[in-house]
């Protein structure tokens, strides 16, 4: 918010800021699942947004047909080798009071809602659940050695910070 002027630093050093964290094990199974099930229909939609964002089209058609370890050692050997590290989470933490993990959301909504004086009887509803993954909710299922090796470098800076671990 500071960044794009819209509360000057003490305002917002008076705001308790909370932000969602996800395991980049578990975050990277749902993307390949979105990848080769959920997101398959959407090739042909022009309108639709996986068109909008460059090369994400083309990423879903490379997905299509692979396990999640053919997925992975197709997609991540490359970013390593090119220096590129991984972040679905890091750059929202900074600067934040408390993170609710993904893995225990409404546990953790509960810790702020205490914090902060919100009614009680608030949830988060589960929606965006992704279908490709079968109902499986353990990440662990879909790596081999290979993969979670490859994952842990790509994302180490984000896995240490945030304290996950496979």
């Amino acid at each position: 918010m500071q960044q794009h002027n819209i509360v000057d630093e003490e305002t917002l050093k008076s705001y308790f800021k909370f932000v969602t964290v996800r395991n980049p094990y578990d975050s990277v199974v749902s993307a390949w699942a979105k990848k080769t099930n959920d997101y398959i229909a959407r090739l042909d939609n022009p309108k639709s947004w996986i068109h909008k964002k460059p090369g994400y089209a083309d990423s879903i058609r490379q997905a299509v047909g692979k396990s999640f370890s053919e997925w992975v050692a197709d997609t991540y050997p490359e970013k390593i080798a090119n220096g590129e590290v991984g972040s679905i989470n890091r750059k929202y933490v900074k600067g934040t009071d408390s993170q609710m993990r993904y893995e225990n959301l409404q546990e953790d909504f509960e810790a702020i809602k205490a914090k902060v004086g919100l009614p009680s009887d608030l949830y988060i509803p589960q929606i965006n659940i992704t279908a490709g993954r079968d109902g499986e909710k353990d990440y662990h299922k879909f790596y081999d050695d290979r993969s979670r090796e490859l994952v842990a470098e790509y994302f180490k800076q984000e896995i240490e910070l945030l304290g996950y671990e496979f």
